[in-house]
């Protein structure tokens, strides 16, 4: 059992520039759980959610994301930065 009852639903913690904890989103990689690169697939998964170039926009202001354990057939703890 992981951040959700369901299992392809993951927990993915917002980081800001200074390193400082911002908020936490679950995130459903049910879509992209075979995807060949395990970054780039948590990356669609989050656009997905939450729309657009999401990903991009916290990343261009300096914030990161950390998904300790994605929903992924590699799966390993992941950070966009």
């Amino acid at each position: 059992m992981g951040f959700s009852i369901h299992d392809s639903h993951v927990r993915v913690d917002r980081f800001k520039e200074s390193g400082k904890w911002y908020d936490t989103l679950e995130v459903d990689m049910s879509g992209v759980w075979d995807h060949w690169n395990i970054a780039e697939a948590l990356t669609i998964a989050i656009d997905e959610a939450f729309g657009g170039n999401y990903v991009a926009g916290w990343i261009a202001q300096g914030g990161s994301f950390v998904c300790l354990e994605p929903s992924h057939k590699h799966a390993h703890p992941v950070m966009l930065r």
